[in-house]
């Protein structure tokens, strides 16, 4: 559709114009001003040239990490962030994270932070990513439903109730590589890799289900990796922390939780290709074969930027002015189309939008 002399059609935020801007902008437009135009859109942040990353233009994704030093090591929160600025154009996210992981901290021990609880209070988080302590989920189920499952449910409320927006997810860790032998309370059930992960397992999925909000299925993704290829060292030398590569493969079942669909990205942590690509197709892999069980919908994450490739023309072809290309960046709200209000479908190119806005 050809408006104005501009073809394609131009998607504008609705969101970022009063009523003057909206009237100034439609007198130019009808007066077919096309440098005016152009240099107005650019001036008012709402067109960017094609040299601009595509990160500039997008809001921060909040996201508060509350855990020990299993999301600490090799900084799991700037993984997922790497993995996020370097992925397609449809799955890049901006990821603003505040961490909480002293180590060995408990949940319960969270609890005892006001540092953590005003966080939490002041809501505005897209994401709250939980892990407890490593043997705690793996205990009798008693010591479970004890140590575990109420204060879990604690941080879930006080993040909801602060921003009902706001999306918890339960990271679910994995088995020591040798299990847990704990010499002051012997639990069977959790003296080999495969009970401890089990028992781990059980438990997350338990805390996700009770509280309705999603499990990145680390541990389960961890399994297969071990299964599959076990001379890949998904441990740290302790045999229970993670190695690069065990981070590595956290951050991208996690961020695949957090997106809700499939992903390409470029980062590959200085790992082998081969050996980056085959972790990314495992996570994404684990977790939408599982999204039933996990509480992961497809597609369910709403602050994605739709990218719009979109060329300036002359109204008329005895202007010798070259046609250039922009890219307008349009949060999924209601839009502006030359007037008409609402949310936008299409690309300029005739394409449905791949970020659509579900629950």
């Amino acid at each position: 559709m050809t408006v104005c002399g501009m073809s394609p059609t131009v998607w504008i935020p609705f969101y970022k114009m009063n009523l003057s801007v909206y009237i100034f902008f439609m007198y130019f437009c009808k007066m077919k001003i096309r440098s005016v135009i152009i240099a107005f859109l650019a001036l008012s942040g709402m067109v960017f040239p094609n040299n601009v990353k595509g990160e500039e233009s997008q809001d921060s994704v909040r996201v508060l990490f509350i855990g020990n030093s299993y999301t600490h090591y090799h900084d799991l929160p700037d993984m997922i962030r790497q993995l996020a600025l370097r992925a397609g154009v449809h799955e890049k996210m901006n990821i603003s994270a505040v961490s909480f992981t002293p180590g060995g901290c408990t949940l319960r021990k969270h609890l005892e932070n006001p540092e953590l609880i005003k966080a939490l209070k002041k809501g505005g988080w897209d994401f709250v990513v939980i892990q407890e302590q490593s043997t705690a989920p793996a205990m009798q189920t008693e010591s479970v439903v004890r140590n575990v499952y109420p204060y879990a449910a604690r941080l879930d409320s006080l993040a909801r109730s602060a921003d009902k927006n706001t999306r918890v997810i339960y990271y679910m860790t994995w088995g020591h590589k040798d299990g847990f032998r704990n010499p002051d309370n012997p639990y069977p059930l959790a003296m080999t890799y495969e009970g401890m992960q089990d028992r781990i397992k059980t438990s997350y999925l338990e805390m996700a289900y009770t509280t309705g909000a999603m499990c990145a299925p680390v541990g389960m993704a961890w399994k297969r990796v071990r299964e599959e290829r076990p001379y890949d060292t998904l441990y740290w030398p302790d045999r229970s922390h993670p190695s690069r590569l065990g981070t590595y493969l956290a951050a991208n079942v996690i961020y695949a939780t957090m997106l809700g669909r499939h992903y390409q990205t470029s980062w590959t942590a200085d790992f082998d290709p081969e050996l980056a690509e085959y972790i990314q197709q495992v996570a994404q892999e684990t977790v939408f074969d599982n999204r039933g069980l996990i509480n992961v919908a497809m597609l369910h994450y709403s602050k994605c930027i739709f990218a719009l490739r979109i060329t300036f023309q002359q109204p008329s072809s005895n202007m010798a002015v070259p046609a250039e290309s922009f890219t307008i960046f349009v949060m999924p709200e209601v839009s502006v189309k030359l007037g008409a209000m609402h949310a936008p479908e299409r690309s300029s190119m005739g394409e449905r939008s791949v970020c659509s806005h579900t629950s």
